[in-house]
């Protein structure tokens, strides 16, 4: 029978696959669109007024606020969004993460700086600085059989860990329930002790630079059930590659990032939403053996500035000298600069 880990592994795929073929097929939408400034969560009403005509938008409901998220960018806790702020407006705010384990024993904790600072054109660039603590020891030992294998001890330690930062564009708004469309390059920086026993587990992530490219796609759904409800579907796909073309080819490597969350109003205003998303760490390892599959929830509680989210993720991994465990969270944003579009 096939077991939950799997089904979570195959309904993510299938999740990435849908999406990027319903943006396929709806790229000539886009090209066509008359108004590419158009409100998507809007209607236009044509009244008429001493004989002369104009049109008014009666705004709809909306997501009312996406703070920042665990890379920094605006979004879910780990799902990236296509929206970007207003020009110019800067939006700050930490994020903390911890998770243990009894096989092997250790903890691990991460305690972020996030930062984000939006242009003209559509453009966001976010800043993630992770101070990270863990107590995770890997070294190798050659069996009776002449193989090296793994053997794990406690031993604390904690610094910098990787800083990321990435820059993202909006290309596609949404129309109707065509979903808008951002793409994003990022850039990671050897700043932490690099592991490469432990490059997961440990301080740092890159022993010289890493890259990604992501591709985020959003879908909000207005008046489905309460006129001043809304409710939004996010994804994203990331490939990630660590210490490409560097001397030591043992530290070369790539893996795909994906992320598929969904926010559920509580509030008529949309001032508090449930959050439940996937995070699948995909394509690791010659085998897949590195690969990882998490379901979250979550709390966010948020105004047209300040964002607090919390909750807890349950991590299914597919090493076998790993043992599922379960992560917490909490984040808190705060942005400077004008209410955010669409903000009912």
């Amino acid at each position: 029978m096939m077991n939950f880990r799997a089904i979570v592994r195959h309904f993510a795929l299938f999740c990435g696959c849908a999406l990027m073929i319903l943006g396929a097929t709806t790229q000539d939408a886009w090209a066509q669109s008359d108004d590419e400034d158009a409100d998507p969560l809007s209607s236009t009403v044509t009244t008429e007024d001493d004989d002369h005509k104009y049109d008014q938008k009666e705004r709809g409901p909306a997501v009312s606020n996406l703070p920042l998220n665990f890379f920094g960018r605006s979004g879910l806790v780990y799902t990236t969004s296509t929206h970007v702020n207003p020009a110019w407006s800067v939006e700050v705010g930490g994020f903390y993460q911890s998770e243990s384990s009894n096989d092997p024993d250790f903890t691990r904790s991460v305690a972020a700086f996030n930062a984000n600072i939006a242009f003209p054109a559509n453009l966001e660039l976010s800043l993630h600085v992770p101070y990270v603590q863990s107590d995770l020891a890997v070294d190798l030992q050659q069996t009776d059989f002449g193989t090296d294998e793994r053997v794990f001890a406690q031993s604390s330690d904690s610094g910098m860990g990787s800083v990321e930062t990435m820059l993202k564009l909006s290309v596609a708004n949404q129309q109707l329930f065509l979903p808008s469309l951002a793409i994003g390059v990022g850039y990671i920086g050897a700043t932490g002790d690099y592991d490469e026993l432990n490059p997961d587990y440990g301080l740092g992530t890159v022993d010289s630079f890493g890259f990604k490219a992501m591709l985020a796609m959003g879908l909000e759904i207005n008046d489905l059930f309460f006129t001043r409800y809304a409710f939004a579907i996010l994804a994203d796909g990331t490939a990630v590659f660590r210490d490409l073309g560097v001397d030591d080819r043992d530290k070369e490597e790539k893996h795909a990032e994906v992320h598929l969350g969904m926010i559920f109003p509580l509030h008529p205003r949309n001032f508090v939403t449930l959050i439940a998303e996937y995070e699948g760490i995909l394509l690791g390892g010659s085998t897949n053996e590195e690969d990882r599959n998490g379901i979250l929830g979550g709390l966010r509680i948020n105004t047209q500035h300040l964002g607090l989210t919390g909750g807890v993720e349950k991590i299914f991994v597919e090493d076998s000298d790993f043992e599922d465990r379960t992560r917490f969270f909490l984040s808190l944003s705060y942005r400077y600069g004008e209410p955010k579009p669409y903000f009912p």
